[in-house]
């Protein structure tokens, strides 16, 4: 996955880079959802949250509560907004070999079982 647009970067104290991009595809085609990505040391990228309501993204920070705050909208007067995501584990992207191979095995062993039917 590449970024698109990335607006600000954040270390948090595990060393845990957060990347947050203004918007996920050039924002000339109208599109402003962004995303906060979380790039762990080993390189392991997780989506804490993309669209849904993040809109033209333009700073975050890591608060004392492993929260992460972003401010949202920032491109509108008086509709920017500060957002609060939960910094909770969640499921890696399969950006990675081991990712992909997981999936892959994890499809094949659904067709053989479909198969064996």
């Amino acid at each position: 996955m590449d970024f698109t647009q990335l607006t600000d970067l954040e270390f948090d104290t595990e060393g845990n880079l957060y990347a947050l991009q203004y918007a996920n595809q050039s924002a000339w085609k109208g599109d402003f959802d962004g995303s906060v990505i979380k790039i762990s040391a080993d390189g392991t990228r997780t989506t804490l949250l993309s669209g849904n309501g993040l809109e033209s993204p333009s700073a975050l920070t890591i608060g004392a509560d492993s929260a992460v705050y972003v401010t949202n909208r920032g491109d509108r007067p008086g509709g920017g907004q500060v957002l609060r995501i939960e910094n909770i584990k969640s499921v890696p992207e399969p950006s990675s070999a081991l990712g992909i191979l997981a999936i892959a095995a994890f499809g094949a062993g659904c067709l053989h079982k479909k198969r064996s039917y």
